[in-house]
């Protein structure tokens, strides 16, 4: 007798997108450990980058590579209804949390029975994120501290913030500059 297992995976919004059906070992120590050994160190990405091995332009893009991954025989795994559940069922969701570099990561959460089970999929808190380019700057704390120049390797931008490594460490500033004692949006 086989046990059958429910594969869902989930767009960055948290809707679900692909689920499929997998006729044999669907348990934990089954089916659960190879999703987790395939999933182990994916990176969620936008560009291509030279310096990670495991990574994916998007959640629809981790799902094609699932099903390629899978998908052996003629009946062992079916595309199938997001509602349909099976012994053991597996939802794969993107992760963003802010802090610590941790965005652009995966999860994988495994219900069997009563019995749920996280994965783990990481080995450490940092990632390899590409270095867009090196900037100086001058930041000035909300609480009014003494302007410094910051010299940062950025990962990322947006028209208020930027993140990257300063002396090793990954840090998050306001990005503004100081003319004659007015803070500039830069």
């Amino acid at each position: 007798m086989s046990t059958t297992s429910k594969t869902t995976i989930f767009s960055e919004s948290q809707e679900p997108l692909l689920s499929f059906y997998r006729q044999y070992d669907g348990y934990f120590e089954g089916h659960g450990t190879q999703l987790q050994r395939f999933l182990k160190e994916m990176v969620i990405c936008s560009e291509y980058d030279s310096r990670l091995v495991k990574m994916a332009k998007g959640m629809g893009c981790l799902a094609a590579q699932l099903i390629a991954n899978f998908k052996i025989k003629f009946y062992d795994i079916i595309v199938i209804d997001h509602n349909d559940y099976q012994e053991f069922n597996y939802n794969i969701s993107f992760v963003t949390k802010s802090g610590r570099i941790r965005q652009n990561r995966v999860s994988l959460v495994g219900e069997g029975g009563e019995e749920t089970q996280s994965f783990e999929l990481y080995s450490d808190d940092i990632l390899p994120l590409k270095v867009t380019k090196r900037v100086q700057f001058v930041y000035d704390k909300e609480n009014g501290e003494q302007p410094q120049w910051r010299s940062l390797d950025v990962t990322e931008e947006d028209g208020k913030y930027i993140s990257g490594f300063e002396d090793g460490k990954f840090k998050k500033f306001l990005f503004s500059r100081i003319v004659g004692n007015k803070i500039i949006p830069a």
